[in-house]
């Protein structure tokens, strides 16, 4: 089995939170009249699943694409002085 894959399914009409648990953990976003499921699916089996409720709640599929993999988490950076700059005049200009 490989490692999961992002997909993106997009569905007519705004669906309401209450459907959120049918649809193993994918992201709800709401907007324009459509509702988009955004998420990591494990396999084939999965995504087929997922098709197929939607289906059978009577929800019309406008789109499903696999999306490119979740971008890592930054990596965490430390603010170091350069050029005889403080890290408060750092910080301070970050926060310009």
């Amino acid at each position: 089995m490989g490692s999961p894959k992002n997909y993106q399914i997009v569905i007519c009409g705004e669906v309401g939170d209450r459907f959120a648990v049918l649809f193993d953990g994918l992201r709800f976003a709401r907007h324009d009249g459509v509702t988009t499921l955004t998420g990591l699916v494990s396999d084939q089996a999965q995504l087929l699943g997922l098709v197929e409720r939607a289906q059978e709640l009577g929800f019309e599929i406008l789109s499903l694409e696999q999306l490119p993999a979740p971008a890592a988490p930054p990596r965490s950076t430390h603010l170091r002085p350069e050029n005889g700059c403080s890290i408060s005049s750092v910080t301070k200009g970050l926060a310009s």
